[in-house]
């Protein structure tokens, strides 16, 4: 619960279990040909990176958040923090022994290669849809059209609700609309 203490320990938990835990010998899993190491958070990477050596995997680093970046901009914690410290080299280590960097954020490649990345180790993958316009020809569901037709204006947000998100501007604007 919480972001204190207990959730870092849990995340610690985490990693040694993959540290220890061979699941191909255990026949759990075939022999993998890449481990894609996602960061929600970063502490697992150096457990996957030994299986990857092992099995003579791809390493693929799949970025969703900047860290310590995103605890310094959000949170205020200070960059010289301890936890900071740590995150800051394991996110240089991770970009140093990636096969592969995958981010959602289009326009993190500086951000990477100050951290050793080679930046043809980079590929940016939206995180969306592309709707075509054979998709938009769908009728929309009873009561939308109802709201639609009471001259009602439509809006929809379909992400997450956090601190990251700055969704008050949104609700802001939208009552200045209202």
């Amino acid at each position: 619960q919480g972001n204190g203490l207990g959730r870092i320990r849990n995340m610690l938990s985490y990693a040694l279990q993959l540290r220890q835990s061979d699941w191909v010998r255990m026949g759990v899993l075939e022999k993998p040909d890449a481990i894609i190491v996602s960061s929600a958070h970063p502490f697992h990477f150096k457990s996957m990176q030994k299986w990857a050596n092992h099995y003579k995997a791809q390493l693929i680093f799949e970025v969703r958040d900047l860290w310590p970046l995103s605890l310094s901009l959000l949170l205020g914690v200070s960059k010289f923090h301890p936890l900071c410290a740590w995150l800051g080299h394991l996110e240089r280590h991770a970009c140093r022994h990636c096969d592969t960097l995958v981010s959602l954020l289009p326009y993190a490649l500086p951000h990477f290669t100050r951290r050793g990345l080679q930046p043809s180790k980079f590929t940016h993958i939206p995180n969306g849809i592309e709707v075509s316009s054979d998709a938009s020809k769908g009728e929309p569901p009873d009561y939308l059209q109802d709201l639609k037709s009471n001259g009602k204006f439509i809006v929809m947000y379909a992400g997450a609700h956090g601190k990251p998100n700055a969704l008050e501007p949104l609700i802001e604007a939208a009552k200045l609309v209202k």
